[in-house]
């Protein structure tokens, strides 16, 4: 007691009492530490798995957009090429069929909304994986089981 005494004597009751609250905190939170840390580690190691997840379901739907827009490049290929058949073909049957009949004007409109069909079915899927891709929208696997 006589030593806190004359710490006040030399350095003033201010200072001597920030000193000793000082103390107080410090053993406070070293006993606090022994409780809080094992909490903390749980928390960070599950918070460590939820960010490789997330890199997990990030890799997946890049690898699945990747995917998606080379095999819609590979419609889009495969529709010009059965558009530039089907305007062959057209030039044939209007070349064959000189009267123009009713029955070949149905035909080539038949052709004509097909074509136009595929070319909308082919921009909305495109206009998706663009959304998809903007949004972030989930591709990804199931989370693991903890």
């Amino acid at each position: 007691m006589n030593e806190w005494l004359d710490l006040a004597k030399t350095f003033g009751i201010p200072t001597v009492l920030l000193f000793g609250l000082s103390m107080g905190v410090w053993r406070t939170l070293s006993w606090l530490g022994s409780w809080v840390k094992p909490l903390v580690e749980k928390v960070t190691a599950q918070h460590i798995e939820f960010v490789e997840h997330v890199q997990r379901c990030t890799d997946c739907q890049t690898e699945a957009i990747i995917e998606v827009r080379e095999l819609v490049s590979r419609k889009t290929d495969a529709i010009e090429i059965q558009t530039e058949t089907i305007s062959e073909l057209r030039k044939i049957i209007e070349s064959q069929q000189k009267d123009s009949s009713a029955a070949t004007k149905q035909l080539i409109s038949h052709i004509e909304t097909c074509t136009d069909r595929q070319t909308e079915a082919l921009s909305h899927a495109l206009r998706r994986i663009d959304q998809v891709a903007k949004n972030g929208e989930n591709l990804s696997p199931p989370a693991p089981e903890t």
